[in-house]
């Protein structure tokens, strides 16, 4: 759950930023409805202010992805959304980013 809804964090505030938006306006406009939550409120506040500093790091949160996919694969379970996070996660990794938090995500858009 927390992997998809950063990523979705993530995605909406590149989109802000890309359209130009005002990022703080649009953090409390999107905050105040169905989008509220912690990830959007606290993830997204430290992802506009530039601050990817561990509360829990991306190279933990592969590998607990890694075994929630294997579960799934084991139930036969297809989440095609988990398997993005840790693909997009593991990209972040590579990048040098592993003991970066996972709001870090944000830099994928940033390319």
């Amino acid at each position: 759950v927390i992997a998809s809804t950063i990523m979705g964090v993530c995605e909406g505030l590149a989109y802000g930023k890309a359209a130009g938006l005002d990022l703080p306006t649009v953090l409390k406009s999107i905050g105040g409805g169905a989008a509220s939550g912690f990830q959007l409120s606290v993830m997204g506040a430290k992802i506009i202010n530039g601050d990817f500093a561990p509360g829990f790091y991306v190279e933990h949160f592969i590998k607990d992805l890694g075994i929630a996919l294997a579960e799934a694969q084991r139930m036969q379970l297809d989440l095609p959304a988990l398997a993005l996070a840790r693909k997009l996660y593991e990209e972040l990794a590579q990048q040098g980013h592993g003991r970066l938090g996972t709001q870090a995500l944000f830099k994928h858009y940033e390319k």
